[in-house]
């Protein structure tokens, strides 16, 4: 996505290039095992906050630099642009770390904020259930109020990185008698207290990448409540707002980079004795990825258009949620279609440059597009009635 820049925009491009040229880890360097690979990614992000380039649309009270947020989204696209390693930390970081910023107290701000920029804490997200993924408003997990503490009992599922999380953003019931939406509190936890398993599950990228989580009568001191007590709806739609909105800024400079990539390793592959690429088939499947992504980056403008001028995202997070599924999806099935065989693993005589495990691992991580984040039939039913107006069924 290309936008006009400002000085300090351009400033913060060339900050950034540098910073790249000298620090930037060779994929070589990025361990395959996944628990070795979140202590690298976590160490990455260390890096990036001692050269201030982590938060930057953070106040500077908290650590960040105060940058505008249009700065912050040139940030995300150069590093994406790069093929730069992920924010570990990007949960506390674009999704629980807003809400503490808007909705903390003095003493959460100055006891959590500096440690996720660091990534001394990774924080995981402690919302969907079973049955209450998509209707997070019907989850069962209860926190009992005893005065200076909430007992917490429950079972929590596709948690991103719980078992290398440091502190859990929990959804539970505080008054059972309350409607759906209002009966619900907001409650961080740390994962080190008595009464918690983790039990990760292995996905079919072959990553350990999100679990359950179950509570058994934990101890949540009161002080860990964010926001009012019963209160926690609108503060998890503010965090789901930042998750859906953020997301996918970076994620459509990285699918792009994808389909370049694609387009240079369907010019190796060969079909009847041909370069892929001189296949006419193949260029239509390429085209339609390609007119996939460009729809993403039109609508990624609009939206980033609204970020800048309101200052958090809106109700146009959930169409950018339905159109990033599509192009992602959309992408990794193109990936199959031209490369064939040679994309389902490693294949005996693939030509140098071709990365089976990559697109392999790509096409299944981009079958919950559609789920993660909000299902695509909740998106739709927001766009629908809160968007377009239309009557509920």
């Amino acid at each position: 996505m290309q936008l006009t820049l400002s000085e300090a925009e351009r400033a913060l491009r060339d900050e950034i290039r540098a910073f790249l040229a000298n620090h930037q880890p060779a994929d070589e360097d990025v361990p395959e095992d996944f628990d070795e690979c979140v202590a690298f990614l976590r160490e990455w992000q260390r890096t990036l906050h001692g050269a201030g380039l982590i938060g930057l649309s953070w106040p500077r009270e908290y650590g960040g630099r105060g940058a505008t947020l249009s700065e912050q989204i040139v940030a995300n696209q150069l590093l994406a642009e790069a093929s730069a390693p992920p924010i570990i930390g990007s949960v506390g970081l674009d999704v629980v770390g807003p809400s503490l910023v808007d909705h903390g107290t003095a003493e959460q701000k100055a006891r959590f904020l500096d440690r996720i920029l660091s990534a001394q804490d990774i924080w995981c997200q402690g919302f969907s259930e079973v049955g209450a993924g998509s209707d997070l408003a019907s989850l069962k997990t209860k926190a009992m109020d005893n005065g200076d503490h909430f007992l917490l009992r429950g079972h929590k599922v596709w948690t991103s990185y719980a078992q290398h999380a440091a502190w859990c953003a929990v959804l539970a019931r505080t008054d059972p008698a309350a409607r759906a939406h209002k009966g619900i509190s907001y409650l961080l936890v740390d994962m080190k207290s008595p009464g918690i398993e983790v039990r990760p599950l292995v996905q079919s990228t072959g990553d350990p990448e999100f679990g359950e989580v179950y509570f058994d009568d934990v101890v949540v001191p009161r002080e860990n409540l964010l926001g009012p007590l019963h209160g926690g709806w609108k503060i998890a739609m503010h965090t789901l707002s930042h998750e859906r909105g953020w997301y996918g800024v970076g994620r459509q400079v990285i699918l792009r980079v994808l389909l370049d990539r694609l387009v240079d390793e369907a010019r190796r592959v060969t079909r009847h004795g041909r370069p892929a690429i001189d296949d006419p088939a193949v260029r239509s499947r390429l085209a339609q990825a390609h007119v996939a992504l460009e729809v993403l980056k039109h609508q990624g403008l609009r939206s980033v258009g609204k970020l800048i001028a309101t200052g958090h995202p809106g109700l146009e997070s959930s169409v950018d949620k339905v159109v990033l599924a599509r192009a992602e999806q959309t992408l990794v099935d193109v990936a199959l279609d031209v490369l064939g065989a040679q994309a389902a693993g490693s294949v005996a005589g693939a030509p140098e440059g071709v990365s089976p495990p990559a697109w392999q691992h790509a096409y299944f991580y981009g079958r919950a597009a559609s789920v993660y984040g909000g299902a695509e039939q909740i998106q739709k039913n927001i766009i629908a009635e809160r968007i377009l107006g239309l009557p509920r069924s």
